[in-house]
């Protein structure tokens, strides 16, 4: 396949991809705003928001080195190199989940904050085992965009699938 090719699938890939899976995050965060009303969403959000901000330093840069890393080594093979960044990725997935918990319990928050961090904390876990990585490393970003619409998917129909009083 040329390079023009190339880029251009990609970049179609990832542009339908991300515009389709913001289209069901959007829907869905519409939804639960009708749902939870005023204060009820404004502690969700702030308990994704804060749980987000770990998530970002359970990465610390490896996905980077990752993609870099594999499309370095496309041709001699990078499963050696991909089994051990997912190895330190859970690692470190479980040491700042420890800390988001430690951080948790001390700062002063009402209960129901003080859960909804703790169980969106979790999110560190599957997110240390997304492949993303990997796939942008090989230029084949219809994976990515594949796995991106799935996620938003599956956001969205966990959103409506669950009952009003469940959140409440």
């Amino acid at each position: 396949m040329s390079t023009a090719r190339r880029i251009t699938k990609n970049f179609t890939s990832l542009l339908l991809s991300n515009v389709l899976s913001q289209v069901l995050i959007l829907w869905a965060v519409v939804q639960l705003a009708r749902v939870l009303g005023p204060e009820h969403f404004g502690k969700y959000i702030f308990a994704q928001v804060i749980a987000l901000y770990f998530l970002y330093l359970a990465d610390f840069g490896l996905q980077t080195l990752g993609t870099r890393e594999v499309a370095r080594q496309r041709e001699t093979g990078s499963a050696p190199l991909i089994g051990r960044i997912l190895l330190v990725r859970l690692g470190l997935a479980a040491a700042v989940y420890l800390l988001l918990l430690s951080a948790v319990w001390t700062v002063p928050m009402t209960e129901e904050v003080r859960e909804l961090i703790s169980l969106f904390g979790l999110i560190v876990f599957p997110a240390a085992l997304l492949l993303e990585w990997v796939f942008q490393g090989m230029e084949e970003m219809e994976y990515v965009g594949i796995g991106r619409i799935a996620r938003g998917f599956v956001y969205a129909l966990l959103i409506s699938a669950v009952r009003p009083e469940f959140y409440l």
